[in-house]
Formats: structure tokens, sequence, C-alpha cells
């Protein structure tokens, strides 16, 4: 599935858990109902607020078959395919219109937004998102 789909199953299932928004706001470290509206539209939100709304959701983020449980892993998986598929990192900002700096700290699990994340998704060959249970990886 595309990060788009898999924002609106991330929402079919806080649904599906009855999960409330004001639960969300309210466990833990929370994330603001502003934060969550984002994820679940498709805006642009923090790449780190997607993995604490899927732990709170108890799931965790698959890329083509691989679990990636933060944003570090994630910005690692993605500089490998990068590499795989032969693309430098100047090839890379030229596919997605900004500076090679944005894609070095997304690499590196630093401070990246969906925007980024998404564009180098659709810059890579063959990249897949799904959602797994905490539950089923135990």
């Amino acid at each position: 599935m595309t990060l788009r789909e898999l924002e609106i199953r991330l929402t079919s299932l806080q649904k599906e858990m009855g999960i409330s928004y004001s639960w969300i706001e309210n466990h833990r470290e929370g994330l603001k109902f502003d934060t969550v509206k984002k994820i679940q539209s498709g805006g642009n939100y923090r790449i780190s607020s997607l993995f604490q709304y899927l732990d709170l959701l108890t799931h965790i983020l698959v890329v083509n078959n691989h679990q990636i449980e933060d944003q570090g892993q994630l910005g690692e998986y993605f500089k490998a395919m990068r590499i795989e598929e032969g693309h430098s990192v100047f090839d890379m900002s030229l596919k997605m219109k900004c500076p090679t700096k944005v894609i070095y700290n997304f690499e590196e699990g630093k401070g990246s937004v969906r925007n980024t994340f998404n564009a180098y998704s659709e810059s890579l060959d063959n990249i897949s998102f799904d959602i797994i249970s905490m539950i089923d990886v135990l």
C-alpha cells in the first residue's frame, strides 16, 4: 500500500479499536488532535508523530516486509534501498526537488516530515507499506 493508503488504514484501525482522540491526547506523551488529523488526512506532520501514533495503536510499520520501529531505522532502510537502486544523494535531490541536506537528515532519522518521506518513497522503485500488530510480533 502507498503512504496515503497507510494513513487511511490507520484511521480505520483507530475506529475499529474504539480509541478516542481524547485518549490519544492524554495517553503518555500523547499526540495532539491536530497532529492525528494531519496523519489521517495526509497532511504534513513529523515522521516521529507517525511512529508515536503507531505505538499508541499497538502497531509497527512494515516497509517491503521489513519491520521498521523508529525514524532512524526508516532512514537507514531507505538509504540502503537508494544505494541498492544505484541512486546518489544528488540524484535523489533532483528527483525530490529538495536540498541534499534534507535527504541526509531523513536518512539519519533527524526531524523529517511526511512530505519528505512521501517524496523519497515515490522516488524509489517498489516501496510498499503495511502495518502489523505488536501482538502478532510477540
